[in-house]
């Protein structure tokens, strides 16, 4: 696959079941193996995987889009805890074909910055901004301006293009 399992974690959620299988099933070279791999336990992968469950198939109302605030906000704090802070974090949502084409598009520009600017919206797109609860929400969003790098791995998010 192209695209960084950190990239992955901090800016990727499945949307569909076909995305969350995808991304969740365990085997060589998986999301899974490569957590267990670098000694996360398999207690903390079943959590966030039951997390990324609570809005793989929900349809995106109004009345469902505090949910998916929400594990954005999940994400975000994590990052900032584990990873480093940034000012912002921003989590896209993307179903099977859209995390396939945006494999493929980053193994076309290795080394570089490109717009992802995929057949198809992404559905959903939610930024936390850091010391605020607030998700700024962005419905059928045209792409993401986006870097590979040396190997064509998706690895570094910039903007939305809205």
């Amino acid at each position: 696959m192209g695209i960084r399992v950190d990239f992955l974690i901090k800016h990727v959620r499945p949307y569909g079941t076909d995305a969350f299988v995808m991304l969740t099933t365990p085997g060589p070279g998986s999301l899974t193996q490569w957590l267990l791999d670098n000694n996360v336990p398999q207690q903390q992968i079943n959590f966030a995987y039951n997390l990324w469950a609570s809005t793989t198939e929900l349809d995106i109302t109004p009345q469902t889009l505090p949910q998916f605030v929400q594990s954005a906000q999940i994400i975000s704090e994590a990052r900032w805890s584990e990873l480093y802070p940034t000012s912002k974090s921003t989590i896209m949502f993307l179903n099977q074909p859209l995390i396939k084409e945006l494999s493929y598009r980053s193994q076309q520009y290795k080394g570089q910055a490109f717009e992802f600017a995929p057949y198809e919206v992404i559905p959903l797109a939610v930024t936390i901004l850091k010391g605020s609860n607030q998700g700024l929400i962005n419905q059928n969003v045209t792409g993401a301006n986006l870097a590979s790098d040396s190997n064509g791995l998706c690895y570094h998010f910039d903007s939305l293009v809205i």
